[in-house]
C-alpha cells in the first residue's frame, strides 16, 4: 500500500470515529439565511406566521418576536421524536414584558391536558418547562435565567423516565415520572403564538436561534459540544512569558458595537479578536452592545518574566495517597508552567 492511500484510510477512520462519537440532531432549524429549513433534510420546512423578524442570531441569523401575534410553526411530524428518549436544544434571548409568554409549545387548547410548553416569566426571570399528561400529572421545572447575558442555551432531555434541564451547559435539575407522557395529539409544534395567548399569557418577546432536536438524551459532554458561547470570550485565563502574545478569541457575535478595555497592549481594542501582548498581568473586559442588551465578559492574562524564574519556586506536594479513592491519587508539579523541559520525574 502506498503512503498516500494509507494516509487517506487513516484520515477516513479518524473522521468516522469523530462522527460516531458526536451526537447528531435529527431535526436542525438553524434559521441561517432567514429560512425555516431542517438542515438535516429529515423533516419538511416550517412556516412563518404573522411576521417574526429575521435578525441577528447567536452569530448569524435568528428570529426575533416583538410581542405581536406571530409564530414559527414546525412540521407536525417532529412530534413523534418526543414520544421516546429525546433532547431539545435551542438558544434563547428574552425581553421584558407585562405577562408571561410561551417560547415553544405543543398544545391543542388552553388546558393542561397533554401539553409541552416552555415559557418565560419576566417578573421573576424564571424559565418554566411543563411536559405534562394533565393538570396534575407531569414534570414541571422552573429555573432563573441570568439576565446579565443576552443569549442562553436551553437543553431539555428525556432518558427513560428521567427528565433533565441544562442551562448554558450546566446541569440544573432532574426529575422522574413513572409512566410515559403523551404528546398532544392535535397540537402543533410552535415557536411563539400558542392557544393560551390572551388568557394567561401574552406573545413572545425575544429571539430564538439554533433550534435542534435529538432522538437521544444528551449527556453533559454532548451538551458542552453544542455550546457556541455567543458574546463570550472563549480564551481561558492563561499565562505567557514576557514578550509573548496571545489572541483573545470569542464565540462570535452579531453585535455591531464592542470594545476591549483596557486598550493597552492590544493590536486593536475595537477588533473582536485582538492580539494581546501585555508587559504585566492584565484582566481584559469585552463589552458588547446590541442596543437593547449589553453584556460583558473577562479574561486574565498572567505575564511571567522567564529570566526571573528560579527552580526553587517549583512547588511539590509532600505526600499523596494513590489508593483509587479519587482524592490525591496523582502526584505532580503544581506550577508546571515554569518547567520548560523535564528529563525524568521519579519517586
Amino acid at each position: 500500500m502506498d503512503l498516500m492511500k494509507y494516509f487517506f484510510l487513516v484520515l477516513g477512520f479518524l473522521i468516522s470515529v469523530d462522527l460516531v462519537g458526536q451526537a447528531q440532531p435529527v431535526a436542525n432549524y438553524s434559521f441561517d439565511n432567514c429560512t425555516i429549513v431542517d438542515d438535516t433534510g429529515n423533516y419538511p420546512d416550517g412556516t412563518v406566521e404573522g411576521g417574526p423578524e429575521c435578525t441577528c442570531g447567536t452569530a448569524f441569523n435568528g428570529y426575533r418576536f416583538n410581542g405581536g401575534v406571530s409564530a414559527i410553526e414546525l412540521p407536525s411530524e417532529i412530534k413523534s421524536i418526543f414520544e421516546d428518549d429525546f433532547s431539545l436544544s435551542f438558544y434563547l434571548w428574552v425581553e421584558d414584558a407585562a405577562m408571561p409568554y410561551p417560547i415553544f409549545s405543543i398544545k391543542d387548547t388552553c388546558s393542561r391536558d397533554s401539553s409541552f410548553v416552555i415559557r418565560f416569566i419576566p417578573q421573576s426571570n424564571l424559565l418554566e418547562i411543563e411536559f405534562s399528561k394533565n393538570i396534575a400529572d407531569g414534570v414541571f421545572f422552573r429555573t432563573e435565567l441570568d439576565r446579565t447575558l443576552c443569549w442562553h442555551q436551553i437543553v431539555f432531555t428525556k432518558k427513560g423516565n428521567i427528565y433533565s434541564v441544562f442551562v448554558n451547559g450546566s446541569f440544573v435539575e432532574s426529575t422522574s415520572f413513572i409512566i410515559d407522557i403523551p404528546v398532544s395529539r392535535n397540537g402543533l409544534p410552535r415557536i411563539g403564538d400558542s392557544p393560551c395567548i390572551g388568557i394567561s399569557d401574552q406573545n413572545f418577546r425575544g429571539r430564538i436561534d439554533e433550534f435542534r432536536i435529538f432522538d437521544t438524551a444528551l449527556d453533559e459532554d454532548d451538551i458542552s459540544d453544542l455550546q457556541q458561547f455567543p458574546d463570550l470570550i472563549t480564551t481561558m485565563d492563561t499565562t505567557i512569558f514576557l514578550g509573548d502574545n496571545v489572541t483573545l478569541q470569542t464565540g462570535g457575535t452579531c453585535a455591531s458595537n464592542f470594545l476591549w478595555t483596557p486598550g493597552q497592549f492590544l493590536s486593536d481594542p475595537g477588533e473582536l479578536e485582538p492580539v494581546a501582548q501585555p508587559d504585566n498581568t492584565v484582566t481584559y473586559t469585552l463589552t458588547l452592545s446590541h442596543g437593547d442588551c449589553i453584556t460583558s465578559d473577562q479574561v486574565t492574562i498572567n505575564v511571567i518574566d522567564e529570566s526571573a524564574l528560579l527552580c526553587e519556586n517549583i512547588l511539590l506536594p509532600t505526600a499523596f495517597s494513590p489508593n483509587g479513592d479519587g482524592l490525591n491519587d496523582r502526584y505532580g508539579i503544581s506550577n508546571s508552567f515554569i518547567v520548560s523541559a523535564l528529563s525524568y520525574f521519579e519517586i
